[in-house]
């Protein structure tokens, strides 16, 4: 199924020529990204990792779109709103922003170190878990995420605004 989903998104992005058929794409984009992660969790007969609040089949709202990259406003927790990159190539959303530790009251369940982000050491995270995250009326049940202790994308410089983490595919 993941095959399919790269499929179709290298399509759709090659097929964009101007800002009108980008932010078509983008939508078409993040309404894969909900449904897939429905359906997936679906057919294992549990509950999708991202639900409407309200008894809907489909949801229009606005993003941030910076360098390529889809950037939601979500809370975590009921607490926010945080910048989060929309990337469905991620496995597990991530908290890149080691504060949001602190000010969320995460707590460590489990320390790892995360390897191949190009230092030889990888990057020390714990993970923690009950983390329910929402945006623009879309639900996720409680989540197991990885929180980093020292943020190893650097988004933020990258973008040009704040980012908090990463929202991926599955959590």
């Amino acid at each position: 199924m993941k095959s399919f989903i790269a499929n179709v998104l290298r399509s759709c992005v090659s097929s964009a020529g101007n800002c009108g058929k980008k932010i078509t794409t983008y939508s078409f984009i993040i309404w894969l990204f909900i449904t897939f992660s429905t359906i997936e969790r679906a057919s294992a007969q549990s509950k999708p990792y991202f639900h409407f609040s309200e008894q809907r089949n489909r949801k229009s709202f606005s993003f941030k779109f910076h360098r390529n990259l889809i950037v939601l406003d979500v809370k975590i927790n009921g607490r926010g709103p945080f910048n989060f990159v929309l990337d469905t190539g991620v496995g597990v959303s991530t908290i890149t922003d080691p504060s949001l530790k602190y000010l969320l009251d995460l707590q460590s369940e489990r320390s790892v170190v995360i390897r191949g982000l190009g230092g030889e050491e990888g990057s020390p995270a714990f993970i923690t878990s009950g983390v329910t995250i929402s945006f623009n009326g879309i639900e996720s049940v409680p989540l197991t995420i990885v929180v980093f202790e020292k943020d190893p994308f650097l988004l933020s410089t990258y973008l040009g605004i704040k980012v908090d983490g990463i929202l991926g595919y599955k959590s």
